[in-house]
């Protein structure tokens, strides 16, 4: 899971490099307000924990569909056909991702009056 938001400044995107796997529990490590700093304009950002969106990381699901597709080709020649029910790895990961995004994102915050 990518957690990211844009900054105020150069509109860019800005990854945080934190794991959560909701908003509260984003809450409870950072406090209500995060300031990240751009890489692109080297400004800094005060953003609200509601801000920050998910999304998928597809680079790790690739790999888990590499490493799934290497296990299949190997089992076939022990196993056989049903080795190919190895290919469903990369499926429940990709469900198990969506699952926790939508939960991510679903749920926010209250946010305090200053």
């Amino acid at each position: 899971m990518k957690l990211y938001t844009y900054c105020k400044h150069c509109k860019e995107e800005i990854n945080v490099t934190t794991k959560a796997s909701d908003r509260g529990s984003l809450q409870m490590k950072h406090g209500d307000h995060l300031d990240l700093k751009c890489e692109e304009c080297n400004g800094m950002n005060n953003k609200h924990v509601n801000d920050i969106k998910a999304e998928i990381k597809y680079s790790s699901l690739f790999v888990a569909l590499g490493i799934s597709i290497l296990v299949t080709l190997i089992l076939w020649f022990f196993i056989g056909a049903i080795s190919t029910l190895s290919l469903s790895i990369p499926l429940l990961y990709w469900k198990i991702q969506s699952d926790t995004i939508h939960k991510f994102n679903s749920y926010m915050v209250r946010r305090k009056p200053i």
